[in-house]
């Protein structure tokens, strides 16, 4: 009985510094689009075979930490991202295959400075099936490009950038936002749940502690 005792105080403790360690970590922000709607997004390129798509004139954010392009795959392939200024590549990072969804971030190198007029780019060699480019229809001086030549609109590219702010600052304003969401009583369902689950961890424990001999 002893021994069950002592098991589930480390695992209760294990699963306390778990999650402040998880609180105390920053949530990542977006630092700013390429101005291409989310809602209004079409195949701009679709392809079975390796490609490189390129999207020029961006401006990289400072302490960018990962990009993410609207690419669909049913299974996706291993892709590598670059930025390039100026014909160098500035900044680069990798996504493993296996991905899925609309949207790709790619985790890169934080530079300590913006960058004007860049071009961001995309590359994969796809062995099955199809992925497609998602972008919107615009003219072909504001367009990705596939080699030389234009594709038929702008991919969107999204900044993303580390948050400054931890999981454990925003509670207050998470539990205002419940409390706006149900006529003021965001503060007092948040008890309840906390109660509840209280109740349930000591009572399941009480449970374990009874049943074993």
């Amino acid at each position: 009985m002893r021994g069950v005792g002592i098991t589930l105080a480390v695992g209760f403790t294990a699963m306390a510094l778990a999650v402040g360690l998880s609180l105390l970590r920053s949530p990542a922000t977006l630092t700013r689009t390429n101005g291409v709607a989310d809602d209004t997004q079409t195949a701009v390129a679709a392809t079975s075979e390796s490609a490189v798509y390129c999207q020029p004139n961006e401006e990289l954010p400072a302490h960018t930490s990962a990009i993410r392009i609207s690419l669909v795959a049913s299974i996706g392939p291993r892709t590598r991202l670059y930025v390039l200024s100026a014909g160098h590549v500035l900044t680069s990072g990798e996504q493993g295959a296996g991905w899925t969804g609309s949207a790709l971030a790619v985790p890169v190198r934080q530079l300590a400075r913006a960058v004007p007029a860049a071009t961001v780019c995309v590359a994969f060699r796809l062995r099955d099936g199809m992925l497609f480019l998602l972008g919107e229809d615009t003219p072909p001086d504001r367009a990705a490009r596939e080699g030389r030549f234009a594709l038929p609109g702008r991919m969107r590219v999204e900044f993303v950038s580390p948050g400054t702010r931890t999981w454990a600052s925003m509670i207050p304003a998470i539990v205002r936002s419940i409390g706006l969401s149900h006529d003021g009583d965001g503060g007092l369902i948040v008890l309840v749940v906390l109660t509840l689950l209280a109740l349930l961890v000591g009572l399941t424990t009480r449970l374990l502690l009874t049943d074993l001999p």
